[in-house]
Parts: C-alpha cells; sequence; structure tokens
C-alpha cells in the first residue's frame, strides 16, 4: 500500500510504515512499528514491557524486519522534555538516559529509536548518510524545543540543517487532538507562529503542522520533509493510541540506521 510517499509493509510477519523520502539515502533503513503482526497478535513495544522475553523479541524481530538485523536500538526513558543524547549513554545505574532524542553515528551499530502511542515519532537524518536521529515530540517536546535540541546536536557534529532530511512518523491527527487555550498558546510560541496557525478548529492541534513550522525554521528545507497521512487516534486498525484508549495501551517503535552497520558489544 502505498499514501502519498508513505508505505505500509510486510516483512517477515512484522507489519510496519515506512516513508520513500529516505530513498535517496545510501544504506538508511527505518520503519514505524505498527500495532498488530499479519497474524493480528499485539505488536506492543512499551518501556513497561521490557523485561518482557516476548517484548525483547519484538524488538529484535522489527529491527530485523527493517533491514537492520542484529543491531542494537538506543532506548530511552522518555519524558517530554528537550534533552538529546548520543547513541544509548546510560545512566550511573545503568538504565536509559531520562531523554526524548537520541542520536547514532553510521557504522555504530545502534539504531536510535522511540516509543509514541499519538505523540510525534521522528526520524531525522543526514542527507551525506553519516548521522541519524529519533525524536519523541508530544504538544511538551515542540513547546520546550526538543526538536531544537536535536538539530543543535548535529550542528554540533558538523552535520548542516540544510543536508538533513526528515520524517513525521503517525500520530495523532488535529481531527481527535482537542486541547486547552494554553496548550494551543504554548505550541504556537514555541514555533514562532500565531495560535491560528496550528489550531485547526475547535481548539484542535496541529502536531504535525507545528513540526513542520520547527524543522523549516531550524534550517531543514520544506521539500526534505515528509508526513505521515495517518491519524493514530482513528486508524484503530493499524495504531495504538493514548487519546482513544487510556492508559492501558500499548506503543510503537520507530527506528532509523544503516544496514551493514556492525553491532555494538
Amino acid at each position: 500500500m502505498n499514501d502519498r510517499g508513505w508505505t505500509l509493509e510486510n516483512r517477515t510477519s512484522v507489519r510496519f510504515a515506512r516513508s520513500t523520502i529516505f530513498d535517496g539515502v545510501p544504506g538508511l533503513r527505518h520503519g514505524f512499528s505498527l500495532r498488530s503482526e499479519t497474524s493480528g497478535s499485539p505488536f506492543d513495544l512499551r518501556r513497561a514491557v521490557d523485561e518482557e522475553p516476548q517484548a525483547r523479541e519484538r524488538c529484535r524481530r522489527l529491527l530485523s524486519a527493517v533491514g537492520l538485523d542484529g543491531q542494537r536500538p538506543a532506548l530511552l526513558h522518555q519524558v517530554h522534555g528537550s534533552l538529546c543524547v548520543a547513541s544509548d549513554l546510560r545512566t550511573a545505574d545503568g538504565r536509559p538516559p531520562r531523554a526524548d532524542a537520541v542520536l547514532a553515528l553510521e557504522g555504530a551499530g545502534i539504531v536510535p529509536a522511540v516509543r509514541t502511542a499519538d505523540c510525534l515519532p521522528l526520524l531525522i537524518v543526514d542527507g551525506l548518510g553519516r548521522w541519524a536521529a529519533a525524536v519523541h515530540a508530544g504538544w511538551r517536546g515542540l513547546a520546550v524545543g526538543v526538536l531544537a535540541g536535536a538539530i543543535a546536536e548535529l550542528k554540533s557534529r558538523g552535520v548542516a540543517a540544510a543536508s538533513l532530511v526528515a520524517a513525521i512518523g503517525p500520530s495523532i491527527g488535529p481531527c481527535c487532538y482537542e486541547v486547552g487555550a494554553e496548550v494551543l498558546e504554548s505550541v504556537a510560541q514555541a514555533s514562532r507562529v500565531p495560535v491560528s496557525q496550528v489550531e485547526v478548529d475547535r481548539r484542535r492541534l496541529d502536531l504535525r503542522k507545528a513540526a513542520r513550522i520547527q524543522l523549516v525554521a531550524l534550517g531543514i528545507d520544506s521539500a526534505a520533509i515528509s508526513t505521515a497521512p495517518w491519524c493514530t487516534c482513528c486508524r484503530t486498525d493499524l495504531f495504538y493510541s493514548y487519546r482513544r484508549d487510556g492508559s492501558g495501551t500499548g506503543s510503537h517503535l520507530s527506528c532509523v540506521g544503516w544496514t551493514g552497520s556492525e553491532p555494538s558489544a
């Protein structure tokens, strides 16, 4: 299935979405997981189930299906903040860092990845094929500058914003995301636009549009940004949704990396 530059794929019974925006980047592989396998079995990748053998196996199968077999996901303890970390640096107690964006260098054998269940998963890649980042961004993340934090980390490593390519993955759409006036104002202020540019009607926030506005303001060419067409809240057949199903819902994993990279020890 193809939907305006996005495809739904099935490999070895694992279903995932991908964007054709990255097709011109040599060796790059990526995917946004769906809520179930082809058999209909749940494909939940929540942080809360990390220690379950089934969840670890699902993560391994997703990476293998998208072409990143044998590599290690750089997972985070996501907190709706602005911090971006390199690779998967661990805290003193060995836990994942409290951050909402992670980047890795080609050849490191580490795959930047984030979890979502309505929030935006963004994959941002150096078009020259050296660095890749995964970003988790809800309205709070957009308001506190998580995208600016990720772009700044990439720039600090010599990556020009003009060479970046970005895919904004499946998320809750403005059709289903009614919020308070203070939320709209916070996102609009952070995006440096009037509220009317991020509001649809009846205080419905367009997270995707706000993210695109911020990415362009940070120097990424608008033509180098692709946005998934699906609303996670509407599409019960494809996606988990916190807004629709509550806190007990599952999560998706979005990942990006290079095929042929050596796994980390």
